[in-house]
């Protein structure tokens, strides 16, 4: 049988599947036939399959990847928007508005306090879940940051 290929409006290509003669994209064909890697636990969440290198009509198999489609769409958000984040100018205004927020936040007794807790609840779970890895995290802080606490906690600040 011929191969009936065209492209959508979105440029994803459009092959026609001789079996119910209706037109599918490509890449989901692709799919079908087992040749990308396999879908992740969707957790209830849509798959879709990404173009990783952003080709649309780039079908090849290792081009594909499935994945939740919560997960491309916060990966594509971000790719959208990275441009605007890596000016100068954002950047400037982002440590100023940081600044001004802590200001403000430290005078908060109950922000703080709510902090501190949540810190401390954090961290409580982390050592107990995953010791080993807290272990390793932190084993060579002591002799990494001497100089640093030792310095700090002879400090007017510390006091």
């Amino acid at each position: 049988m011929p191969l009936y290929m065209t492209f959508d409006r979105d440029g994803y290509v459009l092959v026609r599947n001789n079996h119910t003669r209706r037109l599918m994209r490509l890449h989901w064909m692709v799919y079908r036939a087992q040749l990308t890697a396999p879908a992740p636990d969707l957790q209830g969440d849509e798959m879709v399959l990404h173009h990783v290198n952003f080709v649309r009509d780039d079908n090849a198999p290792t081009n594909l990847q499935p994945m939740r489609k919560i997960d491309h769409d916060v990966m594509r958000a971000a790719i959208r928007d990275r441009a605007h984040f890596n000016t100068p100018e954002f950047h400037e205004r982002r440590i100023a508005a940081i600044k001004e927020f802590w200001v403000g936040a430290r005078q908060d007794g109950e922000f703080m306090q709510r902090r501190r807790r949540t810190a401390s609840t954090n961290i409580s779970a982390y050592m107990r879940e995953r010791p080993d890895h807290f272990r390793e995290a932190v084993r060579e802080n002591g002799r990494r940051g001497k100089a640093h606490l030792t310095r700090f906690n002879t400090s007017r600040r510390a006091k």
